[in-house]
């Protein structure tokens, strides 16, 4: 189990204890404990404390969450791309985290990409290389079945002279990531309530 350390409190993985708070933000509880001497001796101090982290779901649904947004044609993608960024995440077709450094310009159905394909012939010459698009290379070349990424950017993970591109719906946002921006009104209120020991 994950375990985040903001300052001395520690923050568990444990999504039992999560506290969803709205807008793709959830609570999570954590502690710190240190022994302080006292005139009976030493004793146990500890605090409770909550920490907001990015709840880690489908990045599709945290973008909906946070913009309360009905569909993904109503998402906002100026907007996502700032909220994205430096945000880390794990696709679903490799298991792996990457760090978003962006969205691309183009849908995934129209975003090429250079794929080097060898010729099969055994030769030294390196193949040749085929301009494809994001979705067509995740549905042919990787056998993945992309239902919703075909009209929507795709997350960038790659470096600006040499981008990577990945379609949303494989990519989930990590747990642990910590949300520092203000809360809304509309956030605090649950988040006070289920915060009280």
């Amino acid at each position: 189990m994950g375990c985040l350390l903001v300052r001395q409190p520690f923050f568990h993985d444990d999504s039992r204890n999560f506290t969803a708070i709205g807008g793709g933000v959830t609570g999570c509880p954590g502690f710190h404990s240190s022994f302080r001497p006292t005139h009976g001796g030493l004793s146990l101090n500890m605090d409770v404390s909550t920490t907001m982290i990015l709840t880690p779901e489908p990045v599709i649904d945290f973008l909906l969450a946070n913009q309360n947004a009905r569909d993904p044609r109503n998402i906002d993608w100026a907007k996502a791309k700032r909220m994205l960024k430096n945000m880390r995440v794990k696709t679903r077709h490799r298991n792996m985290e990457f760090k978003i450094t962006g969205l691309s310009e183009k849908p995934c159905n129209q975003q090429f990409f250079p794929l080097k394909v060898n010729n099969g012939d055994g030769g030294h010459d390196g193949g040749q290389t085929l301009e494809i698009t994001v979705y067509e290379y995740f549905i042919k070349h990787r056998n993945i079945e992309l239902t919703n990424s075909e009209y929507m950017p795709c997350i960038d993970v790659g470096k600006p002279e040499r981008p990577n591109y990945l379609p949303l719906e494989l990519c989930t946002l990590v747990s642990l990531q910590r949300y520092t921006k203000a809360l809304s009104s509309m956030q605090r209120a649950p988040l006070v309530e289920k915060s009280r020991l």
